[in-house]
């Protein structure tokens, strides 16, 4: 009779706290779920440290090098330029068929996508080139063949890009790097002095003479004794008596795997800040206009002409690069 009385007890209790436990519950607000925010399944990357991606015809990727770039980038028969407002995120990496079979691969195979600073995605140009260069890759992967390849992201000009993601068009794991601790500052001049991280890409720059400087298309570099003062005639041409014609020399270098014009605006600026237009680019032996496109690594001098008042004298020259569009960094030639 005692143990059915300790156990009725028991029971009480049991219970009670049930009853006590059911109403604290009641009192809770009850559990969110909210679909869409788990992160895709997928693993951290590391700079040399080969990861497999895809569920069909995987591929064995490897990053060994990423950084930013201010500089066109080859990508076949033209070129990836960016303009003022952007700049490149230049991904070199290995990839590798670890399977028993031949695969094709090619830049629609591994999407490659920067996440910058605002997390807004900017995808690769679609394009694997080789790295060395800059030959378009699409082809066959051999079983255990590794090939050099190189991805190019626009990006924007200002800040830094501190994620990238790869995923193999089959589907799978998503790679990710955090690309923070391997990113370098721009190197000079392409860098915003303005930006204490270095990562902000320069809309101008300020030239030295006798150094190239990359356009879309072409470089570019001011030439050796540039100032030409030629009085009131110029090839065909004739002024007032109280006007001159004055040259600029520049020497240009092909940059484009075809063969490329110089296209650009710019002026001429005095010692008062007075500027003058660019009205012609005439040859150096002679002084007719200059017609020619430049191949890969070519190299030709010219002069750029304007009118100016006589008493004047050419200080400065600013260019503005229009091969791709008016967007272009500003370039400043102080001359000597």
């Amino acid at each position: 009779m005692k143990n059915l009385l300790l156990i009725g007890m028991f029971a009480a209790v049991l219970a009670a706290n049930g009853n006590a436990q059911t109403k604290k519950t009641k009192g809770q607000p009850a559990q969110r779920i909210v679909k869409g925010t788990t992160q895709l399944a997928g693993d951290n990357g590391k700079l040399n440290v080969t990861y497999t991606l895809g569920k069909v015809d995987p591929i064995n990727i490897t990053l060994t090098n990423v950084r930013f770039s201010a500089v066109r980038e080859v990508v076949g028969n033209d070129v990836v330029a960016p303009n003022k407002e952007e700049k490149l995120l230049v991904v070199d990496f290995i990839a590798h068929n670890p399977n028993p079979k031949a695969i094709y691969f090619g830049g629609g195979s591994v999407k490659f996508v920067g996440v910058d600073q605002e997390s807004v995605n900017r995808q690769g140009t679609g394009t694997f080139t080789r790295a060395k260069t800059g030959e378009p890759f699409n082809a066959e992967l051999k079983p255990a063949q590794k090939v050099e390849l190189r991805a190019v992201i626009v990006v924007p000009a200002a800040g830094t890009v501190p994620k990238l993601m790869l995923e193999h068009q089959s589907g799978g794991p998503v790679l990710r790097y955090d690309l923070k601790p391997a990113l370098k500052p721009l190197p000079a001049p392409f860098g915003d002095a303005k930006d204490e991280t270095g990562m902000t890409a320069a809309a101008t720059y300020e030239c030295e003479p006798g150094t190239y400087y990359p356009m879309a298309l072409i470089d570019i570099k001011l030439a050796d004794n540039p100032v030409g003062l030629h009085g009131q005639k110029f090839h065909f041409n004739t002024t007032g008596a109280d006007k001159i014609f004055a040259t600029v020399k520049f020497t240009l270098k092909g940059q484009c795997p075809h063969p490329a014009f110089l296209r650009f605006e710019g002026d001429i600026y005095d010692e008062n800040g007075e500027k003058y237009p660019i009205l012609k680019v005439a040859q150096v032996a002679t002084e007719e206009s200059v017609g020619r496109q430049l191949e890969m690594g070519e190299e030709y001098t010219v002069r750029f002409l304007t009118i100016m008042p006589a008493n004047a004298k050419p200080k400065m020259v600013k260019l503005l690069d229009t091969s791709t569009n008016r967007l272009s960094r500003l370039y400043i030639f102080k001359l000597p």
